[in-house]
Parts: C-alpha cells; sequence; structure tokens
C-alpha cells in the first residue's frame, strides 16, 4: 500500500513530517483539487467563447493534525515552527516526487488532550502558488564565434541584435512538463555586456519571452534572473553580496519574463554582445493545478 506523504518547510530549510513519522499526522486533508474562473463571452443563441482561461484562484487547504507524542510540548515546537519565515507545503503523493506549493498558515486551533490523551488540531493553510516540481539543469556552452551563431533561424523583429552581431551563445533545449506555464529561475556568473535570454519554441519557433538588458555585468558578478509569478526580478549580485536592481535596463518591446509552454519543447538561450566566458545554472518550475 502506498502512504502519501506530507511535510512542512521552513525558511531554513527545515522539515515538520505530518506522515506519523515522529508522531505527527495530517487527516481529513481537504482542498487538494483546484478552482477555475475563466472569463467567457457571450455570442448570443446560447453560445459562448472562452474569452480569458488564466484566472485560476487558489483554494484554501484544511486538515487535522494529531500530535500523538509529549503532545503540548510537540504543539509548541510547530508553531516555532511556523514561526521561521516563509512556509511550503511539500507533498509526495505515489513515488518519489516532490510537489511543492508555497502557503500560509492562517489559523492552527489548539484544544484539550483527548481520552488516549492525544491533542488533535484543525489547521487552514492559505496557497500562495499551484504545486510546481522544481528540477535543475545546467546550459552548455554552445559556441564561441559569431561564425556559429550566424546560423541561428530565429529573427524576431529588424531592430533585435540576433545575428552577426552576437559572438556567442548559451543554449539548452526545455522538456514541456506540467499543467500550467512554467517558470524560469537563471544565475549567470562571470562578464557578459548586454545579456539577452530568449525562449522559443522548437516546433512553432515563438517567442514566449526575451530579457533584453542594455547593461555591462563585470566579471566577478552574478547576473540573476526570475520569471516566477510570485517573485520576478532581474538583478546583478555584486562581490561584496549588493544586489542591484536592473529592471531600469530591460527593454519592455516584449515581454521580459518568459514563461515555458505545456505543450512543445523550447530552446533557452543566452547571448550577448561580448564574448561568453562564463556558466548559467537554470531552475526550472513545472506547474500543476492538482497532483
Amino acid at each position: 500500500m502506498n502512504i502519501r506523504k506530507l511535510w512542512f518547510r521552513n525558511a531554513q530549510g527545515k522539515k515538520f513530517l505530518l506522515d506519523g513519522t515522529d508522531g505527527v499526522y495530517a487527516s481529513s486533508l481537504a482542498g487538494l483539487g483546484f478552482d477555475m474562473a475563466p472569463d467567457m463571452g457571450d455570442l448570443g443563441g446560447g453560445f459562448f467563447a472562452l474569452l480569458d482561461n488564466d484566472c485560476e484562484p487558489q483554494r484554501n487547504i484544511t486538515f487535522s493534525i494529531t500530535f500523538t507524542r509529549n503532545p503540548y510540548s510537540v504543539y509548541q515546537q510547530f508553531i516555532d515552527f511556523l514561526a521561521v519565515g516563509n512556509i511550503s507545503l511539500v507533498y509526495v503523493p505515489v513515488g518519489s516526487a516532490q510537489y511543492i506549493r508555497d502557503v500560509s498558515v492562517t489559523s492552527v486551533s489548539k484544544g484539550e488532550l483527548n481520552t488516549v490523551g492525544w491533542l488533535d488540531c484543525s489547521c487552514s493553510i492559505l496557497c500562495l502558488t499551484p504545486w510546481y516540481l522544481p528540477s535543475a539543469t545546467v546550459l552548455a556552452l554552445e559556441s564561441d564565434g559569431s561564425a556559429d551563431t550566424r546560423r541561428y533561424p530565429y529573427t524576431y523583429t529588424p531592430g533585435l541584435r540576433y545575428g552577426s552581431e552576437s559572438v556567442a551563445a548559451l543554449s539548452g533545449v526545455i522538456a514541456p512538463t506540467g499543467q500550467i506555464p512554467g517558470a524560469l529561475e537563471i544565475m549567470y556568473t562571470g562578464g557578459i555586456t548586454n545579456p539577452r535570454i530568449s525562449l522559443i519554441g522548437q516546433r512553432t519557433g515563438k517567442l514566449y519571452g526575451l530579457c533584453d538588458l542594455k547593461a555591462e555585468i563585470p566579471a566577478d558578478a552574478c547576473l540573476m534572473f526570475s520569471s516566477r509569478r510570485n517573485g520576478s526580478f532581474v538583478i546583478m549580485v555584486s562581490p561584496d553580496l549588493t544586489a542591484t536592481d536592473l529592471l531600469g535596463a530591460l527593454d519592455l518591446s516584449h515581454d521580459p519574463y518568459p514563461r515555458i509552454p505545456v505543450d512543445e519543447s523550447c530552446v533557452l538561450r543566452i547571448d550577448a554582445d561580448s564574448e561568453i566566458t562564463g556558466t548559467a545554472t537554470v531552475q526550472v518550475y513545472y506547474y500543476f493545478r492538482s497532483v
């Protein structure tokens, strides 16, 4: 029999298990499904058309927590655990895949011990994101000369500098997974001038986003980028860990925060006006309505 595993994780990376391993278990879970609120247009005569399907309000999850060993003491440890920064709910329904959801614990009840000396508490959490499945990969250096990058087949607008002016590129292929468009977090280390981060569909050639920066990143600094809906940013981190916001250097003629489609593989590409000698690490977030 497969028993699903559930635990909280706080900002320090510590776990609070809810599967009975440490004498604490969750039961009567509700709200693990999803709601959608599509925007429909009335065409008349009983016909409707879907105008927008992006609205997906997050549901509250409710469950009971039972403390079976040193109930009051462990309850206090649980409350102290929740007080340490951001909280995520980690869920393993089957197998080993760990689905994560950023949450806010909105209420925890506390009563008296029951007849067998256990403490039963009800808990309610507000979901801040859908479930996501992070996957790490590393982009490999594709080219170090303009002769190769001239073969790059995608042309967006006459004003973009892809082609002969690009002298190097990093790229990698991202496969489609999930039920909602996914997000990217990129960390590039090494010098780069006017970096451009693009996401292009392999099948359709569609440009899903282009982060075009007019900035020079020193060799000892780090460029960090995120397209997560609840945490999008473009910053430069100096050796002393000072973060500089680069939003003012963005070209906003394209969507600067590409999101991974659910129906085709994409090429994630970083290129620039200077030789690229650094490396890029990519964290991919695949999102799910329900798991």
